[in-house]
């Protein structure tokens, strides 16, 4: 069953006179818990197409359904309480609000929904990051792989049915980046969740069920593009 799918996507931008295509006409079908790669060069659209299957920017034309909805029917106001509940963000900045606790920043989008946190699943969630001793801790007093398992437990906290990962291991060190992904690769089988992740590490664009490849705003799957050479370009 498809979760998510994206029909003939279309984003430009302005440069100067002329208009780019940042995402050329893009279509995707996505099964609940598939876990999809997409890797290529920088400027390739890769973080524009991601952006626009969370609803966080808008397409010049074709449509993007979750669960069968077209987010595009939503109002802004509509689309944000949407994303909050159906989709976890996870980025190459943290995001973290350094005044809040990890405990404060992982419960955030379930108290701004208006609803109770269920604490049982709030403390799974931390013991499977494992973050349960940095619960009061802030920010500042985390290292970087502390830091980016607080923002993986925040975009679990709602029992997303996708998650939305862009270059979340690029501000990391390789041990730190090994252990974040090896938890996030564990965190989502665990509870079934579709992931779709933008990288630069090859070796980590394996581990994944299908590996795309994105360039010039165009996707292809990796048994059309992605072989030696084309790895190669992108390091």
């Amino acid at each position: 069953m498809n979760i998510l799918k994206a029909e003939n996507i279309i984003k430009k931008y302005k440069n100067g006179e002329y208009y780019v295509r940042a995402v050329d006409n893009v279509s995707l079908n996505v099964k609940k818990g598939e876990f999809i790669t997409i890797i290529g060069p920088s400027g390739s659209g890769k973080s524009t197409f991601l952006h626009i299957l969370g609803g966080m920017d808008s397409t010049d034309s074709g449509s993007v359904y979750i669960n069968d909805i077209n987010i595009a029917t939503f109002n802004e106001e509509d689309l944000a309480i949407f994303r909050r509940r159906n989709i976890g963000f996870i980025f190459q900045k943290f995001n973290l609000i350094p005044v809040m606790t990890v405990e404060e920043n992982i419960k955030m989008p379930v108290l701004l929904d208006g609803n109770r946190v269920n604490e049982s699943y709030f403390e799974e969630i931390v013991n499977v990051l494992r973050l349960n001793n940095k619960v009061n801790s802030y920010p500042n007093q985390l290292s970087g792989g502390e830091q980016q398992r607080v923002a993986i437990a925040r975009a679990l906290i709602n029992r997303p049915a996708i998650i939305l990962a862009d270059e979340p291991t690029g501000n990391l060190d390789s041990r730190n980046a090994k252990e974040v992904i090896e938890l996030l690769l564990y965190s989502i089988k665990k509870y079934n969740q579709t992931l779709i992740m933008i990288t630069h590490d090859t070796k980590l664009a394996t581990k994944g069920d299908r590996t795309l490849y994105m360039d010039d705003g165009r996707l292809l799957s990796s048994e059309d593009k992605c072989n030696e050479k084309l790895y190669a370009d992108i390091l």
